[in-house]
């Protein structure tokens, strides 16, 4: 929409982000809120479950640390494992010895698998303690996007009520089933 949006007669909660898709977001929510933002995240999942470890490097985590996110000692408590060494081999059996690859070792790279369901709790209730919103069980439906704001409405799947709130900004981190994702790229799953 070209203008600004409607002034509903029921006033909007409103946010100046709104995250669409709580795993991976909810880290960043998490930091934008403990920055003082008025934060809401969406989530159609009963909130903090994963079906899978995350892989992360020290290195990469501590720029969790060095945000105020995370304290070293909530970083270890996170270590389902850490790897001593990963390896990497491209497929070449049919090629000829002089153009075979070698393997390429990583000891440090994403040698760290992280608890899932613990950072995201972590993380949750970081972002909470900041003043946050989290809406689980809810299902994203549409946004309609103004000049100064976006609308979303979604669905909260226990009880079938339908919700909105506006916001300021729209971070999709609902990943490669993204609806959005799908009308940005006309039916069209991207690619990273």
């Amino acid at each position: 929409h070209d203008g600004n949006a409607p002034n509903p007669s029921n006033p909007l909660q409103q946010y100046d982000v709104i995250y669409v898709g709580g795993a991976l977001g909810v880290i960043h929510a998490a930091v934008m809120a403990r920055l003082g933002y008025r934060v809401l995240l969406l989530e159609r999942l009963p909130f903090g479950h994963m079906n899978r470890e995350w892989n992360i490097s020290r290195d990469e985590f501590q720029s969790l640390i060095d945000l105020g996110l995370f304290t070293a000692e909530e970083f270890e408590s996170l270590i389902a494992r850490e790897y001593v060494n990963g390896f990497h081999k491209f497929f070449d059996a049919n090629n000829p010895s002089q153009a075979k690859a070698p393997v390429l070792q990583t000891p440090t790279v994403l040698n760290i698998a992280i608890d899932s369901e613990k950072i995201l709790a972590m993380c949750g209730d970081k972002l909470r303690a900041a003043g946050g919103d989290i809406w689980d069980e809810t299902e994203f439906q549409q946004a309609d996007v103004y000049r100064d704001r976006a609308i979303v409405s979604s669905k909260h799947l226990p009880t079938g009520s339908d919700r909105q709130a506006s916001g300021r900004l729209l971070i999709d981190a609902m990943g490669t089933a993204s609806p959005i994702a799908w009308q940005l790229n006309g039916g069209r799953s991207f690619d990273s």
